[in-house]
């Protein structure tokens, strides 16, 4: 047992039994134990570290107990110095006991020693307290870093915005060179760096929770079919061809078409930033029992484990890039935000002989049943190519 008993007389003024195990548990004697348990001198035996008050509290329920009866079991934590001078937290629950007749004989005591779990406690409270802490200071540079964003977005669109209108104005009526190209660079420049702000923007919102997605219905395939002439005149420049296969002349969800067409143009992007020239693009667009499938599948160089596995953090650059290609590295995180946001996931993975298979999963409208793919993947499968002659 852990647990030390103790009697108090009915008068409270003695006590009349301790544990023998007291001596084991807090190195006292029992003799030490009744000499100083209730007295108010502090020399020696059982040493209380705040000994007055904590008689004081004994003493007054036992005078209540002795005067009205029954009281509810008196329950104090104090610490005490044991007979090896070490300090050590003691929980005391104290209970009258009845008589026949039903008055008070005696006050029945039980002292244990809680100094682990009270040191448990403590760290537990001190681990709390550091992690408020430390949760308050991250919502702080939080807060600051998004009012800091907010600010640099407004002071960065506010003159960039009649730069691009007037650049637009100038390449629409300059014909002469040098000077139509420089006006067309410089609103390719402007163009960029509204995306990079907008992307910015974007991720802001996200962390902070108010990034949000209007969901309508719409046809991937028409849908996929748009961004890949969109891009048609990249493809040619690269000398690359893009194959796009699906299962269905028709493939309906429910999602913000603007937001899937970003994460559809991110991952083309860097498709045709990593497949060197002559090199073949795929997209795949088919459906699950649950879920629409897109694939970006490219024949570039892959991607390294390491890169992999922070690939979609915001501002991660693949190490051989940093110098090659511009961005500041939150296509894919906000690819991944975008995703999730439908309730969907995005993943990477090399594929077997080299390049990249870039998967991303929106939730169907309505469960299509297994029997149906088979047929329709056999039955209906089409594929479209932008080539260079």
């Amino acid at each position: 047992m852990k647990e030390i008993i103790y009697i108090i007389d009915n008068s409270g003024s003695t006590v009349t039994f301790i544990s023998p195990i007291i001596e084991k548990l807090l190195s006292i004697t029992t003799k030490e134990f009744k000499m100083t348990f209730l007295s108010t001198q502090n020399k020696g035996g059982y040493l209380y570290k705040k000994r007055s008050q904590i008689i004081s509290k004994r003493s007054a329920f036992i005078t209540d107990c002795l005067g009205r009866g029954f009281e509810d079991p008196l329950k104090i934590e104090y610490q005490i110095i044991n007979g090896k001078g070490e300090c050590r937290w003691i929980r005391e629950t104290l209970n009258p006991q009845f008589k026949a007749d039903g008055s008070i004989g005696a006050f029945a005591g039980r002292i244990e020693d809680i100094t682990e779990w009270k040191t448990t406690e403590q760290q537990l409270t001190d681990l709390y307290q550091n992690e408020a802490s430390l949760r308050h200071e991250l919502e702080t540079q939080i807060q600051n870093r998004i009012e800091f964003t907010r600010a640099l977005v407004h002071e960065l669109k506010t003159p960039l915005t009649p730069i691009m209108a007037a650049s637009d104005t100038l390449s629409s009526g300059l014909k002469q060179e040098p000077w139509l190209n420089l006006a067309q660079n410089i609103n390719k420049g402007a163009f960029n760096l509204n995306k990079r702000i907008d992307e910015l923007l974007d991720l802001t919102r996200g962390e902070i929770g108010v990034l949000q997605i209007k969901k309508i219905p719409i046809d991937c395939i028409e849908l996929s079919a748009d961004i890949i002439q969109y891009i048609d005149a990249k493809l040619r420049k690269a000398n690359l061809r893009l194959v796009f296969e699906h299962d269905e002349n028709t493939i309906f969800i429910e999602a913000d078409p603007d937001r899937l067409r970003q994460v559809l143009l991110n991952l083309l992007s860097n498709a045709i930033k990593y497949t060197p020239g002559s090199g073949l693009i795929k997209i795949k667009c088919f459906r699950t029992s649950t879920d629409v499938v897109f694939q970006i599948i490219d024949s570039g160089i892959g991607i390294s484990s390491s890169d992999m596995a922070y690939l979609f953090e915001p501002y991660h650059r693949l190490e051989r890039d940093r110098e090659r290609f511009d961005g500041m590295g939150l296509g894919l995180a906000l690819s991944k935000r975008f995703v999730e946001l439908h309730g969907g996931r995005i993943w990477v993975e090399n594929a077997n002989e080299h390049g990249s298979i870039f998967t991303f999963t929106i939730p169907t409208l309505t469960p299509v049943k297994p029997e149906h793919l088979k047929l329709g993947y056999k039955n209906k499968r089409k594929s479209y190519e932008a080539a260079v002659n």
